[in-house]
């Protein structure tokens, strides 16, 4: 298992399968604008009416890019605005994770679990995340509460996202 620090924070890399080697506050998970993506297959258990069901499902409104929905321990970061072409990118990325940041300080989150945004839909690529979550999470002064970072890395080959930390953690 992989595992490094940054100022403060240490950072390991492992699947969803994996246990993190720390205990975990919040786990983030990728969310589009209508909410559909963590949702996956499964849907809610609901014992409203039929009618006032759609009725609600036809009056939604899409959730900002950027903006951060809390169920409890699991965060949704919208990032993926299906609406859009492509539907994701650094900008969305680099807006969820300030957003982010606000939230952990907030709520003094002290140990988080966080995937490779917008790895999924092929919106960016490791090294640009990992660029962006440097700047906006692991050095971010104003972010004292954080501890350790579990980074969820995609079954497969984990060589770039090591190489990639490597590169993050290593001197100029």
């Amino acid at each position: 298992m992989e595992q490094t620090s940054i100022n403060t924070i240490v950072i390991a890399c492992g699947s969803d399968r994996k246990t993190p080697p720390f205990h975990i506050d919040v786990t983030v998970v990728e969310e589009d604008t209508w909410q559909v993506l963590a949702a996956g297959n499964a849907a809610p258990e609901t014992h409203e009416h039929p009618i006032r069901l759609m009725t609600s499902l036809i009056e939604q409104k899409p959730v900002p890019a950027g903006e951060l929905i809390i169920h409890g321990n699991e965060w949704r970061l919208v990032v993926v605005d299906l609406d859009q072409d492509p539907v994701c990118g650094p900008i969305s990325i680099a807006r969820g994770l300030v957003t982010l940041a606000l939230q952990i300080e907030k709520h003094r989150i002290s140990g988080i679990s966080l995937p490779i945004l917008g790895l999924s839909n092929d919106c960016i690529q490791i090294d640009e995340f990992i660029k962006l979550l440097k700047t906006h999470i692991l050095e971010n002064s104003a972010l004292t509460s954080l501890q350790h970072l579990w980074l969820r890395v995609p079954e497969g080959p984990r060589e770039p996202v090591r190489q990639a930390l490597y590169r993050l953690c290593s001197p100029p």
